[in-house]
This record gives structure tokens, C-alpha cells and sequence, in this order.
């Protein structure tokens, strides 16, 4: 609960109106391919997978990315992975985060994850 707590606040701390947070339990892409999380642009909610829960740094990694596929999605209609778009965007959540968590917002949070 600890890691989902995070995420959520982190989600809130970058957007206004922040995307709803899950864990779930998200099947491989193939054989050969895990997925660490999704977005939903139907819904507009992000879900982090239960094996990246695991550790603080896997989390908030999966995080920024799923964060980055909901501001390139608001902004241009799209939510393409690793497009120009998706890296701009994941930099932009990323100096959110860092800055955020320099400031001390996280303090509280950040009590109970194993990094």
C-alpha cells in the first residue's frame, strides 16, 4: 500500500486533476515481453503492475512512463510508446517528480518504500 500511495501522490503532485492509480495483475505482452504497466486513454487511468510494486525505483519508473502516455495523450490525441511525443513528455513528468521529491513533498511517503 505503501508504493500505491506514492504513485498516487506523485500522479496528484504532477497533474491538477490527477489519473486514477491501480495495481493489477497485467498479463505479458508475448512471450518475450513483460508489462510493467498501462495506460488507459479510454478511461484515462494508469495501471502499474504487481511485480513493479516490488521496489520503490521499479515503481516510480513505470510511473513516469505511464504518466508521460497520459500528458502525451491529453496533448496530442496519441499514446505511442517512445515517439518524440512519449520522450518529451516522460523528461517533463521526470523534472516534476525529481523537483518534487527535492522539495520534500514525498517525505511522508517515502517512510515505507524500499528503494
Amino acid at each position: 500500500m505503501a508504493y500505491l500511495r506514492l504513485a498516487r501522490g506523485i500522479a496528484a503532485r504532477v497533474f491538477y486533476t490527477p489519473p486514477p492509480v491501480h495495481v493489477a495483475a497485467i498479463p505479458p505482452a508475448s512471450d518475450r515481453v513483460r508489462t510493467a504497466g498501462m495506460y488507459g486513454t479510454a478511461t484515462g487511468e494508469i495501471y502499474i503492475s504487481l511485480e513493479m510494486m516490488e521496489r520503490g525505483r521499479t515503481m516510480v519508473d513505470t510511473l513516469v512512463h505511464e504518466l508521460a502516455h497520459h500528458r502525451q495523450y491529453r496533448s496530442t490525441g496519441e499514446s505511442e510508446d517512445l515517439t518524440p511525443a512519449h520522450a518529451e513528455a516522460m523528461t517533463s513528468v521526470a523534472a516534476q517528480v525529481v523537483e518534487a521529491v527535492a522539495s520534500g513533498a514525498f517525505d511522508n511517503l517515502l517512510g515505507e518504500v524500499t528503494w
